[in-house]
């Protein structure tokens, strides 16, 4: 009887490896992106959720500074461009737009995520497209160590202090584009399209102040793993 409660003790230590080794695997297969991080759906939401004030916020005149304010967040493609995450398996986009109380000076702060890199570089030349189509494409380097320094509570002193991008003009828009690919952490293919830009209006000189401004203490933090941004580009590549 001794001999048949020790089989039966270690059948039951045994396989506790194997169930736990099971329910490892099963965690990994239900959170495909990784423990510790959010699932793709929580990566553009996450970010635009946690940007600048309300303009009926007693904080707003904490970071992005006293004349800019958030006066809307939506979950979904900013209208303004194509659907980019409509055809893609593993997508999100979310925008926000900040507003200068007691003025009609609109300027949205757009985000597409991307967990498959094919899905990523399908949408960036379909992007490029229709910023060719429609306006004038120009890589940019932008320089925003004046923005970065000026604000010395804004948590952003590690930043890179220029980032490659792409200026659009269009009809009714204008602004910067960037890329962040393989941007989560190393060893990950996803990546974020980022857009910054004026509402209603085209004459980015007048209103890059406020771009600069946002991109630089609300931008989105994840390309601090990688260091650098791109421009967009016809063929799916970073091009810095």
């Amino acid at each position: 009887m001794k001999e048949t409660e020790n089989l039966k003790r270690w059948i039951i230590w045994g396989t506790i490896p194997f169930i736990l080794l099971f329910i490892f695997f099963l965690a990994i297969l239900i959170h495909p992106i990784g423990p510790g991080l959010p699932q793709h759906q929580d990566f553009s939401t996450g970010v635009i959720w946690n940007v600048g004030h309300r303009c009926d916020s007693p904080d707003r005149a904490n970071p992005p500074g006293p004349d800019l304010c958030i006066s809307q967040r939506n979950s979904g493609n900013y209208p303004q461009f194509p659907s980019l995450t409509q055809t893609a398996g593993y997508a999100t986009a979310s925008y926000a737009v900040f507003r200068k109380p007691g003025t009609n000076q609109p300027r949205v702060f757009a985000i597409w995520y991307f967990e498959n890199p094919e899905d990523c570089n399908r949408s960036e030349e379909q992007l490029s497209r229709y910023l060719k189509a429609g306006g004038q494409v120009t890589p940019v380097a932008l320089n925003l160590t004046t923005e970065i320094q000026s604000w010395e509570y804004s948590g952003r002193q590690a930043s890179p202090t220029t980032l490659e991008g792409t200026t659009f003009e269009g009809n009714d828009t204008a602004g910067y584009f960037f890329v962040i690919k393989k941007a989560v952490m190393p060893g990950r293919d996803d990546c974020f399209i980022e857009y910054f830009g004026l509402v209603g209006e085209n004459n980015l000189s007048a209103g890059s102040a406020d771009l600069r401004q946002i991109i630089a203490l609300e931008g989105n933090p994840w390309y601090l793993f990688t260091g650098r941004t791109g421009s967009i580009s016809d063929d799916g590549k970073v091009h810095s």
